[in-house]
């Protein structure tokens, strides 16, 4: 839409051009009229073509105290920014933009009057509450346990609290509150210092004095054996009290750092605690946003009930070639090897060579590296909260390893290895088996499960002529489709597929595993089409039969 049409919009709506200098936003200032009262407002588009929400500031909002006092900072933070939308949620239609600036000022306006009507959301408070308080660092966590963290270091190299493992000696210490006060303005908020952090603790009494006592063990503690007159660095994690807290929700957690003086670290040894507050004021205050970095939150994301259907899982890839290295990848965003009795089993005994770098997940760092070593420690490295094991021995040595998986996968692409797969576990341990493969030069991508429910094994779909010959009993290519080896020195002749064969082979498994762990493992034999001119139409996905002449059937 031109862009003249928004200002003649927005005129008639009292809202002017305004300039922003050295910047290539449009902004717009005026006023709405909200239950009789006038609040000045600008509003803000990042770009000067109108592609998305523009933003709402209310003018003058860090020097008008009495706005802050009567709108109160719930939905606007200290720039005076009001959270109308989420944006998240909607998408804005550029072809629709008259409109969607007409609900934005309406929403705006509602949202205004029921601030101005006393409207309190505490639920909403805490759900944004990173927002108010403004941290200017970030932490991640990986472990919550039942809200609480008494014993927590932080990593200096990834910035990760972690367990300590030490009763109340680590820098920081954590107090869950239940009843959290809102600020009714931005004056000392956020807190800059110790003072003003303490004085809005102390707006809950309860909260105030279990801060107060944690501190002063936390000091008793970091000075025990030691001399007290340094200063001393400690931290205050909080977790808040959240009605909406579940799986994926979990509390806000936010931290703040500070340095106590020699005065104040008496004072709290000697259970002088009626004049902390005063003695704080000096005292800088770092403020963290910490985030969450737990396994069941990361690889929670991926489902719609958030939580990964592969946690505590032993998932054992046989292959870390061009299949079995994006699948893996795959799987451990899905979180395999996650959980107390997760794990990903990688099993190759072979080494990446310089050609295979154009179609692997592994590159070029990795060349003459055993590739289930390379493969463990590239994924571990984007995972390290994962259980991720390499075995560097032909699968059929290892036999014993595979016991306790819950799903094997012969990620080799490779006839043999899947045939020898079903008929050893069939003698030895009968787990469910996941074969997948690509057909041809890269037409198509096959999966087959046998999940020993009476359907075909991978021999199964493979019949056998008087020459020695082998057909697939589900043929996807056509009859004419080249598939030729391409030549090369010394036995190493390989099918030239293009990488996009692998990675969707990859992805096809992928799908197959996270259906059969959510009890939906049909149909069992499925294809996912790349040549449409090489593969045969119509290629329905099917539950194969078991073959009467199958030889490990039998």
């Amino acid at each position: 839409m031109d862009i003249s049409e928004v200002t003649k919009f927005l005129k008639q709506k009292k809202l002017s051009p305004t300039s922003i200098p050295n910047s290539d936003q449009l902004a717009y200032s005026g006023n709405l009229t909200v239950g009789g009262q006038i609040i000045p407002i600008k509003l803000v588009f990042k770009s000067k073509y109108p592609v998305d929400f523009p933003d709402l500031y209310i003018r003058g909002w860090k020097t008008s105290s009495d706005l802050q006092q009567q709108l109160g900072i719930v939905n606007i933070n200290s720039d005076g920014k009001l959270c109308y939308i989420d944006p998240s949620g909607i998408w804005w239609d550029s072809s629709r933009t008259l409109e969607f600036l007409q609900a934005v000022l309406e929403r705006s306006e509602g949202l205004l009057l029921k601030k101005l009507q006393d409207y309190s959301d505490e639920e909403l408070f805490i759900q944004d509450f990173g927002a108010y308080w403004n941290g200017t660092r970030i932490l991640s966590r990986i472990k919550l346990t039942h809200y609480d963290y008494y014993n927590v270091i932080v990593s200096d190299d990834i910035k990760w609290i972690k367990s300590s493992g030490e009763q109340n000696r680590s820098t920081f210490f954590s107090l869950r509150i239940e009843h959290l006060p809102i600020p009714k303005n931005y004056k000392n908020w956020p807190p800059t210092n110790l003072k003003e952090l303490i004085d809005w603790l102390g707006k809950n009494r309860s909260t105030y004095k279990d801060w107060i006592s944690k501190l002063a063990d936390t000091v008793k503690a970091r000075t025990k054996g030691k001399k007290n007159d340094k200063p001393l660095t400690l931290g205050s994690i909080f977790i808040l009290d959240n009605p909406i807290s579940n799986d994926l929700f979990a509390p806000p957690v936010f931290a703040a750092t500070f340095t106590i003086d020699v005065r104040l670290r008496h004072a709290l040894l000697g259970g002088r605690t009626k004049y902390i507050s005063s003695m704080s004021a000096g005292i800088k205050l770092n403020r963290y946003v910490i985030e969450r970095a737990d396994p069941d939150f990361i690889y929670g994301r991926n489902m719609p009930d958030h939580k990964s259907p592969l946690a505590d899982k032993k998932i054992t890839v046989i292959g870390a070639g061009a299949i079995g290295g994006f699948l893996c990848s795959q799987l451990a965003n899905l979180g395999a090897g996650s959980g107390k009795r997760g794990e990903l089993l990688i099993i190759d005994h072979d080494i990446l060579k310089p050609e295979n770098i154009g179609r692997h997940y592994l590159g070029l760092e990795y060349v003459n590296k055993l590739k289930a070593d390379a493969l463990s420690v590239a994924v571990s490295k984007n995972h390290p909260d994962l259980n991720i094991a390499p075995i560097c021995k032909p699968f059929e040595l290892i036999i014993q390893e595979l016991k306790g998986s819950s799903i094997i996968i012969n990620a080799t692409g490779m006839q043999t290895v899947g045939v020898a797969l079903e008929e050893i576990l069939k003698r030895t341990m009968p787990v469910t088996i996941l074969h997948a493969w690509i057909e041809g030069q890269g037409a198509g991508a096959r999966t087959l499960l046998n999940d020993r429910q009476g359907f075909a094994c991978f021999r199964c779909i493979w019949n056998d002529d008087d020459s020695g010959n082998y057909h697939s009993a589900h043929p996807m290519l056509q009859p004419d489709t080249d598939i030729s080896l391409t030549p090369a020195a010394c036995h190493e002749s390989y099918y030239a597929y293009p990488v996009m064969a692998a990675v969707k082979t990859a992805t096809l498994a992928a799908d197959v595993i996270i259906d059969y762990f959510t009890e939906t493992p049909e149909p069992r034999l499925r294809n996912l089409v790349i040549r449409k001119d090489q593969c045969l139409d119509p290629l329905p996905d099917t539950n194969p039969q078991k073959s009467a002449t199958c030889p490990v059937c039998l």
